[in-house]
């Protein structure tokens, strides 16, 4: 679980159906106590954690409603592999949901032309290499291979609008690389949607607000990062 000195009151970890899952300190994140204060490097945590082929995996999100300052309003947005996910939850004065002060967040949720909304699972998958002859096979962002990104902004809930009638691209499922392509990417497994696994249709129906962002578009309030590596 990741809790940053300067934003007690937020806490995130990434875990699957049997728990959370193991985390481990990421060498080239920098040393806390080497970052001075007002440093970008201070609303950042990197870890790194295990991943298990197959596994379903989802983000929760805890707010700590005692430490949290009155009339805050938190955006949370997670980042899979470098692709937004469809999801975004908020945390207003009233939790997440009236009293409700947690969230678990286990995939995208789809939009259909009929209104209905069901939701595709996330799913550990190892990367593979394939000979370099062939030709390139994946079009993810390989800079981005592997990471999972949780940004918290500081915001102000406007009024509501209609919902967005297009879907922000997802992972691609193709993980099969050039081994010269993942030169210096510490990391085993990337992310995909679990297609065999059947769609399960969204209990709710989601209401969206206009959005101010207080924090800079380009600079988050905080940001957490982990890195998928298989380290049994």
């Amino acid at each position: 679980m990741a809790i940053l000195p300067s934003i007690p009151y937020v806490r995130v970890c990434i875990n699957t159906f049997t728990g959370n899952l193991k985390e481990y300190p990421d060498p080239d994140a920098p040393h806390r106590e080497l970052v001075l204060l007002g440093e970008p490097h201070q609303n950042k945590i990197s870890v790194y954690v295990e991943a298990k082929s197959g596994a379903a995996f989802r983000f929760e999100y805890f707010v700590v409603r005692k430490k949290l300052p009155k009339n805050t309003c938190l955006g949370f947005f997670a980042i899979i592999d470098g692709h937004r996910t469809s999801s975004v939850t908020i945390c207003n004065e009233d939790g997440f949901k009236p009293q409700q002060w947690s969230h678990m967040l286990k995939g995208d949720r789809i939009r259909k032309p009929s209104g209905e909304m069901t939701m595709r699972g996330f799913e550990f998958a190892e990367i593979k290499t394939v000979d370099s002859s062939a030709p390139p096979i994946a079009k993810n962002d390989v800079s981005k291979l592997g990471e999972l990104v949780v940004q918290v902004w500081r915001i102000r809930r406007g009024a509501e609008v209609p919902p967005p009638t297009e879907q922000p691209p997802g992972p691609n499922d193709n993980i099969k690389y050039h081994e010269k392509e993942l030169k210096g990417r510490d990391v085993s497994h990337a992310t995909k949607h679990n297609r065999f696994r059947k769609e399960k249709t969204a209990k709710e129906t989601e209401t969206f607000y206009q959005l101010e962002y207080i924090d800079p578009v380009d600079t988050p309030s905080r940001v957490w990062g982990g890195h998928n590596a298989d380290v049994s």
